[in-house]
């Protein structure tokens, strides 16, 4: 069971090792028909090197019937020992590179010009003997006749005519097993190359097909997480298979649905926050109202104004909060304008300066004429997430000595990057990535829809806000919005 769920589990291992294996297999076979073939043309080359070895003895026994056929004297026609020593040793060769060559020679044709030098060996073999026969039993060595002197002389000529015979067959031979290698030379050439190319579209279409396995769902995959990215949890991967690409795209599935099923739960809260903020904003007015009334008929010296004011700081940051909550759950439309940021900034910067927010916070607002480029932004709406980002540095920063707070500006990559630098406490890092969170605060009189806002009015602009902190160093706010071609 456990291989089974190993082999299911990591298929895709077992298709490349499977690709492997099969490149590793035809790569062996290819290098044993290659060595067979030539093994075999090395056999070819050996039957050519022994058939002229054979032609020399030949030659040489044939130089020896000539010598005895010129001889005109019968003491010296005797039969030569050298010459049966020598036939001797050439008929025991002959016979070995027989069996040899029938075993290294896979040609039919082959085989039966070796059958035919085979019998014209036993041939003139035979006919030899007779020779030798002859000179014990029909001649006396001191004879010198010319009835016998005739007939050795004859029988001389026979076995020189032999000889050439077999001169002439062994040359054919030769040429037969030349043309025949050189033949098969080429036929082995040519299916080796063939082999090579069907090896070759073999070992292409089954990469082919494996990388397509592994492609084509990788990127379904990819265009799933695109989908999901831009908002379409409804999307579906349809990946059939066990291996991990398609345990991938069911984990998928399955964190598209829990997302969806979060994000209508957030809905239906959103809805219900708007509703009761709706229900609680009006009578929260008419308190405000009311408290205003009340207000101006107390003395501005009475000490229940400080009361009455503390109310009515409280009804605002309700009305604040509630502002948030429906900004958040129901964004305003925007009002695109293209313009140039440089001059908002330092005025904003001039009014939190004026307003006694940061009266005790070193400023410093670095913002270069070149860093004033074309945006097409709400210009309201940023106001808005700036004043927002800039308020949370300096309630950061509120009564800590030595504070320092900068705003920079410079364009990167055709993008206008906004940074807002404090050097307070920092952000610890469980903090930092909830940070962007709805309803995430760590202040004890924050909403914590804040920064969730701002991040969604600047992404709706095409933009971005991110932030990154180093503990009790700095931490850094960087808004960051597309440039516009200049016209």
């Amino acid at each position: 069971m456990n291989i089974i769920n190993f082999g299911s589990k990591y298929k895709i291992l077992w298709k490349l090792g499977l690709l492997v294996l099969a490149m590793f297999f035809l790569i062996t076979l290819l290098s044993l028909i290659t060595i067979y073939n030539i093994t075999l043309l090395d056999k070819n080359a050996d039957i050519l090197t022994s058939y002229n070895e054979t032609l020399k003895l030949v030659e040489s026994l044939q130089i020896k019937s000539n010598d005895l056929l010129n001889n005109e004297k019968a003491k010296e026609i005797m039969f030569d020992q050298e010459l049966v020593e020598k036939y001797k040793d050439f008929d025991n060769y002959v016979k070995q590179f027989m069996a040899q060559a029938k075993n290294a020679v896979s040609n039919r044709e082959l085989k039966k010009t070796l059958t035919r030098l085979n019998s014209s060996r036993e041939n003139f073999n035979s006919l030899l003997t007779a020779t030798y026969q002859a000179y014990d039993d029909e001649f006396d060595v001191w004879d010198t006749a010319e009835i016998p002197m005739t007939k050795l002389i004859n029988k001389r000529e026979g076995l020189h005519k032999d000889i050439e015979e077999l001169l002439i067959k062994n040359n054919a031979l030769i040429n037969s097993i030349t043309v025949n290698s050189s033949k098969e030379s080429r036929i082995i050439v040519s299916y080796m190359i063939a082999i090579v190319c069907v090896i070759f579209v073999c070992l292409m279409w089954f990469s082919y097909y494996l990388t397509r396995r592994i492609t084509f769902p990788i990127n379904r995959l990819i265009g799933a997480a695109r989908e999901i990215g831009a908002g379409n949890l409804d999307y579906k991967i349809d990946l059939k298979g066990y291996d991990e690409i398609g345990e991938l795209g069911h984990t998928l599935n399955q964190m598209t649905d829990s997302l969806k099923q979060s994000n209508e739960k957030l809905r239906s809260m959103l809805q219900l926050a708007v509703t009761v903020a709706h229900e609680v904003r009006n009578p929260i007015a008419g308190i405000g109202n009311a408290i205003q009334v009340i207000s101006a008929k107390f003395p501005k010296d009475d000490p229940y104004r400080e009361i009455i004011s503390e109310m009515t700081g409280q009804i605002n940051r309700v009305d604040e909060i509630i502002a948030n909550l429906l900004n958040y759950a129901r964004p305003v439309p925007l009002n695109l304008t293209k313009c140039r940021l440089r001059e908002t900034l330092l005025n904003i910067m001039a009014f939190l300066k004026t307003s006694g927010t940061a009266s005790d916070i070193s400023e410093k607002v670095d913002i270069p004429p070149e860093a004033d480029p074309l945006v097409n932004i709400d210009i309201k709406q940023f106001t808005q997430v700036f004043m927002n980002v800039v308020i949370n540095a300096q309630q950061a920063l509120a009564g800590a000595p030595g504070s320092a707070l900068a705003i920079r500006a410079a364009v990167e990559d055709n993008k206008l990057l906004i940074e807002v630098i404090d050097n307070g406490p920092g952000v610890p890092g469980d903090i930092i990535t909830k940070i962007f969170e709805p309803f995430f605060t760590t202040k004890h009189k924050g909403s914590g829809l804040g920064l969730a806002v701002s991040q969604q009015i600047i992404r709706s602009m095409d933009g971005d806000i991110t932030v990154s902190s180093v503990p009790n160093k700095e931490t850094k706010f960087t808004i960051t919005l597309p440039v516009c071609p200049e016209k």
